[in-house]
């Protein structure tokens, strides 16, 4: 398998989304779940506690701003950092080797080994390659025939084994005789 691509900025966001869903949690992230779990238990607290409903949908309405303000403002980072990264945006020569992932561009030649992948991620649209906790290759899924995508998540399978994960969203299909495979 051999082809080339270019990430774009929905490609980059598309994947951040997978990565935040799947992938290692940062302090983004923790951040949303504990204003979002205090929001919950302030609910709680303020509904006991104090009759008066104006003040609870007060703060209410104040949590509720402010998860949104968090929200757009990871999303703005995401796009400043997309906007930002030459590297993000450089056309890569992808080939599948036995001993693991070739990209190469002007910037860049790598030889992303089986052994050396930290874990991977899989949808319908992308496979993030892990290379560290922090450091992730998006590849496209896009360019390929879904059998060469379906070999290539073999492959992943095969090497990564239990450190992959394959979003629960995925459509199964049956083929005529074949096993289930993911699109």
């Amino acid at each position: 398998m051999n082809f080339q691509y270019k990430i774009t900025e929905k490609d980059f966001l598309s994947a951040f989304k997978l990565h935040m869903k799947y992938g290692q949690t940062n302090w983004f992230d923790k951040t949303n779940r504990i204003i979002g779990f205090s929001l919950g238990a302030l609910i709680t607290i303020f509904a006991i506690q104090y009759p008066d409903k104006k003040l609870v949908i007060t703060v209410i309405v104040i949590l509720i701003i402010l998860l949104i303000c968090l929200h757009n403002i990871g999303q703005q980072r995401v796009k400043s950092e997309y906007a930002n990264n030459a590297f993000i945006k450089q056309l890569v020569d992808f080939t599948l080797k036995s001993e693991g992932c070739l990209l190469v561009s002007d910037d860049f030649h790598i030889l992303l080994r089986w052994k050396k992948i930290h874990q991977y991620v899989e949808n319908d649209s992308y496979w993030l390659l892990y290379a560290s906790p922090q450091l992730i290759y998006i590849v496209p899924k896009l360019l390929v025939s879904k059998g060469e995508s379906k070999q290539f998540s073999n492959i992943l399978k095969q090497h990564i084994g239990k450190r992959g994960k394959v979003d629960s969203t995925m459509e199964m299909t049956k083929s005529a005789g074949d096993d289930e495979q993911w699109m």
